[in-house]
């Protein structure tokens, strides 16, 4: 029993210095404050900005800061009689939240329509000096790129060097999964030269890959064509020939058509990756 008592003491204490030292403690700390609301845009889908804020800002900086969690921020927060729901969008604001949850730093934004085009208001606050280090703002007609623009101009605020995303060690997986996005001419230009080239010459390949799985299902369609005109031309119609006919015609027209799905998206990424390209590798 006494054995059982000190595992269990030290599984605690280990569980507890893990936790503890999960956190960099060389890092400086980041409280982010939900996105405002302001005129032509609803709560619900400010929330929905907010979201996409929080996971920006942690894909882009969480090996320069401790970001801190939303939850424990309400919990921190509340504990000081501070009202999470109010709207907290200047400094005064932002750095009495700051100083709650010992923050260095505090990330503050609103959201807000005018005319054709949605804008969001990024400033970042030391809490320390009370000034504001930086301020971006993103900008779109289309909130189908909300999130691209939100990822430029968080990149910009915090001075993050979004070219880094690609380099030539990296595997052709990541080059893949890389490709999968929808391509904007916005996250190409923040993109570096020869990482360019890198996503330029991949997209090719899957081009030329899923061009052939189209090429691919044509011919297979014309098999299940010439199978089904055996058996109804024949005098006594063979139904193993129409089964097959209709399965490998089926089969044929399916991968023709993610074929042409496939290859127009990525002859897509080579057409907004050319404009920013030497023309000796458009040419090639």
């Amino acid at each position: 029993m006494k054995i059982l008592k000190i595992f269990l003491v030290s599984l605690i204490l280990v569980s507890f210095f893990s936790l503890v030292f999960s956190q960099d403690l060389d890092l400086e700390t980041l409280g982010i404050l939900d996105v405002v609301p302001q005129e032509g845009v609803s709560e619900s889908g400010t929330s929905i900005v907010t979201d996409i804020v929080f996971d920006t800002v942690f894909k882009l900086s969480s090996d320069r800061y401790n970001i801190i969690d939303r939850k424990m921020r309400d919990e921190l927060l509340t504990e000081h009689q501070f009202a999470v729901s109010d709207l907290c969008d200047d400094v005064s604001c932002a750095l009495e939240a700051g100083r709650y949850l010992s923050a260095d730093y505090m990330l503050i934004s609103s959201f807000a329509r005018l005319g054709s085009y949605y804008y969001i208001s990024f400033k970042i606050v030391n809490v320390t000096t009370t000034l504001v280090e930086n301020t971006s703002r993103a900008k779109t007609a289309d909130l189908d790129n909300i999130e691209d623009a939100i990822y430029s101009s968080i990149s910009e605020l915090l001075n993050v060097e979004v070219g880094a995303l690609i380099t030539a060690e990296r595997s052709t997986i990541d080059l893949r999964e890389m490709l999968k996005n929808k391509p904007s001419f916005s996250y190409i230009k923040k993109i570096p030269i020869d990482e360019r080239i890198l996503l330029y010459e991949r997209s090719q390949e899957l081009h030329r890959l899923w061009n052939g799985v189209n090429i691919l299902g044509a011919v297979a369609m014309m098999g299940g064509g010439t199978l089904l005109a055996i058996s109804l031309l024949s005098d006594e119609p063979r139904a193993g020939f129409t089964v097959a006919g209709i399965g490998v015609a089926g089969a044929g027209l399916t991968l023709s058509i993610l074929g042409i799905i496939k290859s127009r998206h990525y002859s897509g990424w080579r057409s907004k990756l050319e404009p920013y390209l030497p023309e000796e590798v458009t040419d090639q």
